[in-house]
């Protein structure tokens, strides 16, 4: 029978593949937070900026980059698809704001 559960402990590997999850599974709600407050932090510096194609663009990648990270927690996406979503919406928000004001 196989678990659909990512946040599930392995059925078989002891003691070291259990802290390793848990290891894991800490680091990546962690960068799923730092991800959500970066993007929150998109949405407003694209409105502080105030020229005209920032203010759309920065409002639309923030709030699309936070409902990616909330909805990686509410859906329970598989650990890859979580790091490679939250890797990509970190790029994104990362670039955009050194687009934003350089």
């Amino acid at each position: 029978m196989s678990r659909s559960d990512p946040e599930g402990l392995p059925e078989t590997g002891g003691t070291g593949t259990a802290l390793a999850g848990l290891a894991e599974g800490f680091i990546r709600d962690w960068v799923t937070n730092g991800v959500i407050l970066l993007s929150l932090i998109v949405v407003g510096a694209g409105v502080m900026v105030g020229e005209l194609p920032w203010v759309v663009v920065g409002p639309v990648v923030g709030v699309a980059g936070a409902a990616v990270g909330l909805l990686s927690v509410a859906k329970r996406w598989p650990i890859a698809r979580t790091w490679l979503a939250l890797l990509i919406v970190l790029s994104l928000d990362l670039l955009l704001l050194g687009v934003m004001f350089v």
